[in-house]
């Protein structure tokens, strides 16, 4: 029911070693097929979260393509930035945090589907 758009993946996961880190990467069904996300240890800049955004590589999906708009990057920067704050106040209660997908559209972007693990 969402038009034409990207799908990303936003989440958080509390490593052992390093402690919570956000994970960017291409949602919906190129999660299994492409494996293609990143990690930026929290609490992250606007500039980390965008260079990893950029860094992935389905990157151009992001871009205007073959008529499509280009997704709204500086929204899923501030779904990245509120979804980091969210696992620093949950601390220690959260094992992670995944929502997937994250519907970026021209303008906004919506999360379709969410899953809090406690720990």
């Amino acid at each position: 029911m969402i038009p034409d758009s990207v799908e990303l993946l936003l989440g958080v996961v509390n490593d052992p070693q390093f402690g919570p880190m956000l994970v960017i990467g291409l949602g919906g069904i190129f999660v299994e097929v492409l494996n293609d996300r990143r990690l930026v240890v929290l609490p992250p800049s606007r500039l980390a979260i965008k260079e990893a955004l950029f860094n992935l590589r389905g990157a151009a999906m992001l871009n205007e393509v073959r008529g499509r708009p280009a997704a709204d990057v500086e929204a899923v920067v501030e779904a990245a930035i509120r979804l980091s704050a969210l696992a620093l106040d949950l601390g220690d209660r959260l094992t992670a945090i995944d929502i997937n997908p994250l519907i970026v559209l021209p303008h906004g972007a919506v999360a379709v589907d969410a899953l809090i693990v406690p720990l």
